[in-house]
């Protein structure tokens, strides 16, 4: 049976994150289904706008400010999701690879990505759906969609997770910088 979705940001409201294009699908979304929460953790420099489209566009029931979270509460915030926001504004040619990604994968959520870069390996591993920055008809298509197939978004949480532990955590991190500084890069 269709489910609603709380489908979730947490970081800084800064430029590069997009949050205005997150607010758009969000109108185009909740404008199908009401049962659509969009939650947004963090604060920083594009707030005030960002809060204004949401009045604009008259989502105040369906998207929520949480204001900061502390770090020790993150992995809690992030676990009660369904899905994890996660398409950054291509401002460069390299997105680089966000944080916010495994942070959202290692908790069993999956995730809505930039379709390129750091998008490929989301697809690879099959933990989550991606778009293209600023494409907000796919991204709704992407989202109702799988709001009709709830153990889809289950199994993506879980091959999101066991992907992140088996390559992507702080251990391989620091064994893969240990292995750079002792021999350089291959």
């Amino acid at each position: 049976a269709p489910i609603g979705l709380r489908i979730g940001f947490i970081g800084g409201f800064f430029p590069w994150h997009g949050l205005e294009f997150l607010v758009d699908v969000a109108g185009r979304v909740c404008g199908q289904r009401g049962d659509v929460h969009f939650i947004l953790a963090g604060s920083g420099r594009t707030e005030p706008e960002i809060r204004r489209q949401v009045r604009r566009m008259d989502l105040e029931k369906n998207v929520h400010f949480l204001g900061l979270i502390p770090m020790e509460k993150a992995c809690a915030f992030i676990s009660l999701l369904d899905l994890g926001w996660c398409v950054i504004k291509p401002v460069r040619r390299d997105l680089g690879s966000p944080l916010k990604l495994y942070e959202y994968l290692s908790c069993g959520v999956p995730v809505v990505a930039n379709d390129s870069g750091f998008g490929d390996w989301v697809e690879e591993i099959k933990g989550g759906v991606t778009v293209a920055y600023g494409d907000s008809e796919k991204a709704t298509q992407k989202i109702l969609a799988l709001m009709e197939r709830p153990e889809q978004i289950q199994e993506m949480g879980h091959r999101g997770r066991q992907a992140v532990l088996a390559g992507h955590t702080w251990d391989h991190r620091a064994k893969e910088l240990e292995r750079i500084f002792q021999y350089g890069r291959p």
